[in-house]
This record gives C-alpha cells, structure tokens and sequence, in this order.
C-alpha cells in the first residue's frame, strides 16, 4: 500500500513539474536563429503581438503572433511548419516550387491564405475555400472544396 501511494505522488508531482514548462511566451531573442530570420525576411513590417514556446509531449515548437492575429509557427530548429494568414497571405516565396507551378496554371487569381508542411506532405487553404494536399514531394493529392 505504501509502495503504491509513492507511486501515486511521484506520479502527481512529476505531472505538475512537467505541466509548468508546457507553454510560455518568450522574447524575440529567444526564438531560434532561422525562426528569427525567417520573420525578419517575410514580416519585418508587422507588429508582433507574442511569441510563444510550447512543449506538447516531445514535441517542441515556437509559435509568432501579429497584431493583426495571424501566426507563424515554428518546430524546435526553427523552421517554418505552418502559417495562418489569412489577411495577409501566404508569400509566394515560402510555397515549394512544385506546388508554386500548380498554384499558377489551377488557381492564377487565388491566394494561399494556410499553409502547414509535416512529414508526409502539406496542406493549404486558398482564398476560394479550397483546400489542396499535397505528398512530401508536393505532388497534388487531395482537393476539398
């Protein structure tokens, strides 16, 4: 019974040591280099509004708030893994180059407002409402309209 009552407050305690360190905002300084130049080059003109490190189980990340409330977010070597921008789109050079050419012979007039890249592929969301997957060689997989 004792045995078990250890475990039940080692358990316990290790939840709230952990649950401390899951979510905190951070300076600009503290996100990694590449995050930091990435928003440099793609957003020097938009006031930001928090920057955010979050630790999900293994997975840690680092999330960019503007004032306008659009994101960028960031994996833990500081590359881009999804951006919400809904009012000021997506910029045309941070899209991969095959999914650039399949945008502009689709979709000419259509902006990228989402866009999230992981292991197996990436998924946006286009001012039309269509939404398009493509496998991690960006070739096109799925439209949802």
């Amino acid at each position: 019974m004792k045995n078990l009552f250890l475990i039940i407050v080692t358990i316990a305690a290790f939840s709230i040591f952990t649950s401390c360190e899951k979510e905190k905002s951070i300076s600009m300084d503290e996100l990694p280099a590449a995050a930091s130049n990435f928003i440099d080059t793609y957003f020097s003109d938009m006031p930001i509004a928090l920057v955010k490190y979050e630790k999900d189980g293994l997975q840690k990340h680092y999330e960019v708030f503007f004032n306008n409330g659009e994101s960028v977010k960031f994996d833990k070597s500081g590359n881009w893994v999804e951006l919400q921008l809904p009012k000021t789109h997506v910029p045309t050079e941070v899209i991969p180059g095959r999914i650039t050419e399949y945008l502009s012979t689709n979709y000419p007039d259509t902006a990228v407002l989402e866009i999230e890249k992981d292991k197996y592929g990436y998924e946006l969301k286009l001012s039309n409402r269509i939404e398009l997957q493509f496998d991690k060689n960006q070739n096109i997989m799925d439209i949802d309209m």
